[in-house]
């Protein structure tokens, strides 16, 4: 199965904020896994879905990296994604080849869709994870990405790394992220650890479930599981307003980072 172009995941998303006022939310997800040099085929693979077009779901290379409205050196002519990624992992990786490359982000639907992360997931020739990017959007406008580079036979898929974009009025700008990725299977899992001096603030985790993309299962997400574009960025704005009832405190948007990525480090700590 996972030789396809393009793949759904379906997952369950749970933030956890742990300095005062304490705070939970858990939420269905649905993403896409498509595959970064096979967007012609994914785009293909159903009637109900579409890349860099119009339909009931698509993914849009336009939402993303360096074509995104945020990036310093967007063109009026997009790149192709693929090409973006290889670029900007390929000086940090020593020389070894980057085989494939997905993506796993929330598609449009109906041609609306807001990504708070997206990841870029690259393997090696033994198909063995090389590379992650995590792309930070934020309700702004502004984008962020975070280089993850994987040791050899997928050694080292925890990092660290400084937080350089504000994301959440909630949180000052000031603190470390641990990223980490980590498929065996049909499953794959995301974390996000927000800390500051030692001190966890923050954690958000994606537990998904790796699923054939057809008609059937585009429809089913949609219509028995009741996905649609802009529960993500509804439930920010919802989850927003439960804090500030709450009388979080609230720091104003400074200004988004110059560079438009910084490298992470590894950490020996498992999770």
């Amino acid at each position: 199965m996972h030789d396809a172009a393009c793949h759904l995941v379906i997952s369950k998303i749970t933030h956890i904020r742990y300095v005062p006022p304490a705070h939970v939310l858990h939420r269905p997800g649905l993403s896409m896994l498509i595959d970064l040099d096979r967007l012609d085929v994914a785009g293909k693979i159903s009637a109900f879905f579409s890349v860099n077009r119009f339909n009931l779901f698509s993914i849009h290379e336009r939402d993303f990296g360096i074509n995104h409205k945020s990036h310093p050196d967007k063109s009026d002519q997009p790149v192709p994604l693929a090409d973006y990624i290889r670029q900007m992992a390929s000086p940090y990786l020593k020389g070894r080849k980057i085989a494939s490359l997905k993506l796993l982000a929330f598609p449009r639907i109906l041609g609306f869709a807001f990504n708070p992360i997206t990841i870029y997931l690259g393997f090696d020739e033994k198909q063995l994870p090389c590379f992650y990017v995590y792309e930070v959007h934020n309700t702004f406008g502004d984008a962020h990405s975070y280089i993850s580079v994987i040791g050899e036979g997928g050694a080292n898929t925890l990092q660290k790394v400084d937080k350089q974009l504000h994301v959440s009025p909630f949180f000052s700008l000031e603190g470390y992220y641990r990223l980490g990725v980590k498929q065996r299977g049909d499953s794959l899992n995301v974390l996000v650890n927000y800390a500051r001096d030692k001190k966890q603030l923050l954690t958000a985790r994606l537990h998904g479930r790796i699923q054939s993309l057809h008609t059937g299962t585009l429809l089913k997400a949609l219509f028995l599981q009741g996905f649609w574009s802009l529960r993500p960025l509804l439930s920010i704005h919802v989850e927003a307003l439960k804090l500030f009832v709450k009388k979080c405190q609230f720091y104003k948007r400074p200004t988004p980072p110059s560079a438009p990525a910084t490298l992470a480090t590894p950490l020996k700590t498992k999770r």
